[in-house]
């Protein structure tokens, strides 16, 4: 659509939690089980809200009004969490400009 505005579209880094199911030596613990590391990109909601989220939209319909837009697939990450946001730069390109 003509005049659309999508949210900025990132890159996020952010550490999980993780389960270790397997029984290992308490002194080996902070060697064997490190937090994960992930990757999410999508469009950014919302980054250090006032109850600690970021939000990522996997999906975005955007209209010429931001506030008639709608996403969906929505990642939460605790903001505490998040290591770094890398925004996309440029326009996107169409079918015809690959």
């Amino acid at each position: 659509m003509k005049g659309a505005k999508h949210p900025p579209l990132v890159e996020v880094v952010w550490k999980d939690a993780v389960t270790y199911a397997e029984a290992m030596p308490i002194k080996s613990v902070l060697e064997k089980a490190p937090l994960a590391t992930r990757t999410t990109s999508g469009y950014l909601i919302a980054a250090g809200t006032e109850d600690g989220r970021t939000i990522i939209a996997h999906t975005s319909d955007a209209t010429a009004n931001p506030e008639d837009s709608e996403v969906a697939d929505i990642t939460v990450i605790p903001t505490g969490w998040v290591q770094s946001i890398r925004y996309h730069r440029g326009k996107p390109r169409t079918k015809k400009e690959k």
